[in-house]
């Protein structure tokens, strides 16, 4: 069975997750069971930043569109600072001046100080700069630790000196990296605004985020009744999102709500073929490649993405490329049983007709774009042919295959 990954997002995210583990322990922390893999655990430092090394490298040479944006996360980045600038910005800085990947964004938890200020002025504000935006993370806090102790003034006074540096080496505010505090909220009870306030009035953006394990896929664009009265003072007004993941606005500028999904990818199968939305590519801290999170065995062998000995088909359509089955309120839904055979047939007649090509869209005549086109051809043919009925994604635009930005040819 051929796999064909689509694009759910204009520009996907490929995630790097660095050699070296944090110090925390969040519950809701799905990259923590990934270095507690026992591969993981066995492999050597060096063996681990050397294979980073070498799939980052593979993956921007022969799936440069997989890597318009690019997270460096963890564990934690800033713990082996040494080898973040000594192994991978070296590749960053090539590619990035190689107009192949647009941008750069680095999470952590400021485990140290003295790495991030370097980092910083080198990297973020520098005349060499890298670094496009900093997502500083904490551990999941007690309300009590929430109202009183935000975050420890030592790093919240480290984030409001390097913003006045990024304030003093811009001219123009959209021009300097972005810094966000992302706040894990599991409490009722927490004066979100007292601690909001600390942030933004220094120009710090604060994401306000739910944890992804008590989300499902009818949670996902709407918030539930305890979290109504949790950000009840916000006034939070859903403003967008994608099939994992969904923001609120809140009455605060520079505050927002996020809401996401554990797993982000979503699969159809068609015939011979299945076709994958993905919205995240995740290269694991030994190398390993995978289109969608992971947290247990089961999904390292479920989410692999083998471009080393399997050849991958992939098309990026420009528009953007998958929706769900949505109602009215924006919860993904699936029909009832007595509506099942009249849904049937326009499911799969609106599947037909997206993944056809409309006769006035123009497409590249080369050989290996008219080839694809007769693949996507055989898929609409196949899904035409086939009972095809479910909850599950469908794709939003005719793809217009062209070379000139997938570099097929």
């Amino acid at each position: 069975m051929s796999k064909i990954f689509i694009f759910g997002t204009d520009e996907p995210t490929l995630t790097i997750h660095v050699a070296t583990d944090c110090a925390n322990a969040c519950s809701f922390c799905v990259n923590k069971r990934m270095y507690q893999n026992s591969e993981v655990k066995f492999t050597t430092n060096y063996n681990k930043w050397s294979n980073i090394k070498t799939t980052l490298k593979d993956l921007l040479e022969k799936y440069p569109e997989m890597c318009r944006n690019i997270v460096i996360s963890g564990g934690e980045p800033l713990v082996d600072y040494f080898n973040l600038k000594e192994v991978i910005f070296p590749i960053l800085v090539e590619y990035k001046n190689k107009k192949v990947i647009n941008k750069i964004y680095l999470n952590t938890y400021l485990p140290n100080i003295d790495n991030f200020v370097d980092m910083c002025i080198n990297y973020a504000s520098g005349p060499n700069r890298l670094i496009d935006g900093i997502s500083v993370s904490r551990p999941n806090l007690s309300v009590d630790e929430f109202n009183n102790y935000p975050y420890g003034e030592g790093n919240r006074d480290i984030l409001f000196r390097i913003m006045n540096e990024f304030k003093a080496n811009f001219a123009y505010e959209h021009d300097m990296p972005s810094i966000r505090v992302n706040a894990i909220i599991r409490y009722n009870g927490i004066d979100l605004k007292k601690i909001a306030e600390l942030y933004t009035k220094a120009g710090i953006k604060v994401s306000l985020r739910e944890d992804f394990s008590e989300e499902n896929n009818t949670t996902i664009h709407k918030l539930t009744s305890n979290q109504k009265k949790r950000y009840d003072d916000l006034n939070p007004v859903f403003v967008g999102g994608c099939n994992a993941c969904a923001t609120f606005n809140t009455s605060m500028d520079d505050v927002t709500i996020h809401k996401g999904l554990e797993h982000t990818s979503h699969q159809l199968d068609i015939g011979k073929n299945t076709l994958i939305e993905v919205i995240d590519f995740i290269i694991d801290p030994i190398g390993n490649v995978y289109y969608d999170w992971i947290s247990t065995e089961s999904d390292r062998k479920l989410y692999k993405f083998d471009y080393k000995t399997n050849k991958v088909d992939h098309i990026h359509s420009r528009e953007g490329s998958v929706i769900s089955i949505f109602d009215t309120t924006g919860c993904r839904v699936k029909v009832s049983d007595e509506d099942e055979e009249e849904n049937k047939k326009e499911f799969i007649n609106r599947i037909i007709d997206n993944i056809k090509y409309s006769s006035d869209s123009s497409s590249c005549e080369c050989e290996a774009c008219k080839k694809t086109q007769e693949k996507w051809d055989k898929i609409a043919k196949n899904v035409e042919d086939s009972k095809i009925f479910g909850y599950t994604s469908l794709i939003n635009n005719r793809p217009i295959v062209s070379c000139g930005y997938t570099n097929l040819c």
